[in-house]
Formats: structure tokens, C-alpha cells, sequence
């Protein structure tokens, strides 16, 4: 797992890191600075992004 987030970029990679660490996507728009809906579409294509590295390698 930590081989497909390392292929993430900077922002993607913050936010699975966040996620990991159970914050919820209020405190993940405070620290990121991303409003919720932003945050909520990036995590989804991230996620499917995340599932595509792993069925490759």
C-alpha cells in the first residue's frame, strides 16, 4: 500500500494520509484547505486511482 501512495501526488498523499488517521473531511478541508465537495470528489478519483495502482502490481 505504501508503494501505490508513494505514486500519488503531494495533495492526493495528504489526503489518504488524513484519511488513515480517521479524520473526518471537516478536518481535512480545515487543514488542507480544500472545501468539502472539492474534497469529497478528489478522494473518490484518489481511492479509484489507489485501486487501479494495486490491480497492476
Amino acid at each position: 500500500m505504501y508503494h501505490a501512495i508513494s505514486r500519488l501526488n503531494d495533495i492526493e498523499k495528504a489526503m489518504v494520509m488524513l484519511y488513515l488517521e480517521d479524520k473526518s473531511y471537516d478536518e481535512m478541508e480545515e487543514i488542507l484547505g480544500i472545501s468539502s465537495g472539492t474534497l469529497r470528489v478528489k478522494m473518490n478519483r484518489t481511492k479509484k486511482k489507489l485501486r487501479q495502482i494495486t490491480k497492476t502490481n
